[in-house]
């Protein structure tokens, strides 16, 4: 999809009502990611770590208490709604940092939003000293796959597979260390009762809606 229908999207005024970060859906969502990144990304150290296409800060709060972050958006309305303070508008393809700038480069739900997820991921490796994150919707799930195609703005992500993120990382020169299908809860749409019930799921990797991908940069 052009660059200009994306931001047009990202833009809208009805944005500014999308849940937050302490919504029940949304920590469900993000914290078993998070917990998957420290667990593989061990370090005695807190780290660096450049979020892209952070949003409205659904992983950007939760990651700023674990790692050093600055987080980055295409869209100067995400960028108002997102909380922490080191947050500035860029473009994923064209990132403002300099080589090696960040130990960890982590980005989620952006890559299908844009026509050459390849150049972004180069981008992401150029800044990052050692590991890429990377979480994108599954399409191998039925239900996300249709979702997926229904909706314009989200069509880009019925190509997104675990496969397909892993061959895009290895293209760009990255070992894959982690790689897996997890999660049964959509952040913005799944209801609150239903979050304790669907967290038994996100142990069931051939259920997941999403992607997890953590790779590293080789010597």
């Amino acid at each position: 999809m052009k660059h200009s229908i994306q931001k047009k999207y990202w833009e809208r005024e009805e944005l500014t009502v999308r849940r937050n970060y302490n919504h029940p859906a949304v920590k469900a969502f993000t914290y078993p990611k998070i917990r998957t990144i420290l667990r593989k990304i061990k370090s005695n150290k807190k780290l660096s770590l450049l979020e892209v296409g952070c949003g409205n800060g659904f992983f950007t709060v939760p990651l700023s208490r674990v790692f050093n972050v600055k987080a980055v958006d295409f869209s100067e309305k995400m960028v108002q709604l997102n909380p922490i303070k080191n947050c500035e508008v860029q473009d994923a393809n064209k990132l403002k940092e300099k080589k090696n700038s960040f130990e960890v480069v982590f980005c989620s739900n952006l890559m299908h939003h844009l026509n050459r997820p390849s150049r972004a991921i180069k981008e992401m490796k150029r800044v990052s000293k050692k590991y890429v994150v990377l979480s994108e919707p599954n399409r191998n799930n039925p239900l996300m796959f249709l979702f997926s195609a229904l909706k314009k703005e989200e069509r880009g992500a019925t190509k997104f597979s675990l496969n397909y993120v892993k061959r895009l990382c290895k293209k760009e020169g990255l070992k894959i260390i982690y790689g897996r299908t997890c999660g049964a809860i959509v952040p913005n749409k799944t209801p609150k009762l239903l979050v304790p019930w669907l967290k038994l799921l996100d142990k069931i990797p051939f259920l997941g809606f999403y992607i997890l991908v953590i790779a590293k940069k080789k010597k």
